[in-house]
């Protein structure tokens, strides 16, 4: 059985957020190339307050950048690091507060089932601008545990469910998921 899962935010838990609001796009670029040889890290910070009402916000092993890049502290690094290693790297940030690495997707894995799927496209590209349902093909998504799209690079990092198992046997705090896809539905 194949499931297929994006990191999502949970609310009332920590963000990683760069210094320079540039450095955004560090974390964008070089999807499907390993980099850790050019890699620089950027500056991050930890959101520690809600900016509506300045309510605390929780530890989290994994603090929310986005889903298109996981934010591991040495606990998550820990539990997924081995787990990881074939389809993704782990790299360097700087942080005053916390041991921080990105977990850069280097696997990209053409397993979309576009035409099963429900595409939103840009109309003057064609381009896909949003999934509403996902569609893959379980076949192309063997061994593989956290993987990219060709079609949506700068967007969400996939991962399958060892990497969820992972998580949940680890007791990793304040890592959600989006579960997107299963072959047994």
């Amino acid at each position: 059985m194949t499931t297929v899962y994006a990191p999502a935010v949970l609310e009332g838990y920590e963000w990683a957020l760069p210094v320079e609001s540039r450095d955004t796009e560090l974390f964008l670029a070089d999807v499907g190339h390993r980099c850790a040889d050019s890699w620089t890290p950027p500056r991050m910070y930890l959101l520690h307050l809600d900016e509506g009402d300045r309510q605390p916000r929780a530890y989290s092993d994994c603090p929310w950048l986005g889903s298109h890049t996981p934010i591991l502290r040495p606990p998550a690094v820990e539990a997924l690091g081995n787990l990881v290693a074939r389809d993704a790297e782990l790299l360097p940030l700087v942080c005053a507060e916390a041991e921080l690495v990105a977990l850069h997707t280097h696997t990209v894995v053409d397993a979309f089932d576009m035409e099963r799927s429900e595409v939103v496209r840009f109309q003057s590209s064609g381009r896909v601008m949003t999934v509403r349902s996902h569609v893959f093909r379980p076949d192309a998504l063997e061994g593989v545990v956290v993987f990219k799209l060709p079609q949506l690079l700068r967007g969400s990092t996939f991962v399958t469910q060892p990497y969820v198992d992972a998580v949940r046997r680890a007791g990793l705090v304040g890592v959600g998921f989006r579960r997107l896809w299963s072959d047994d539905t």
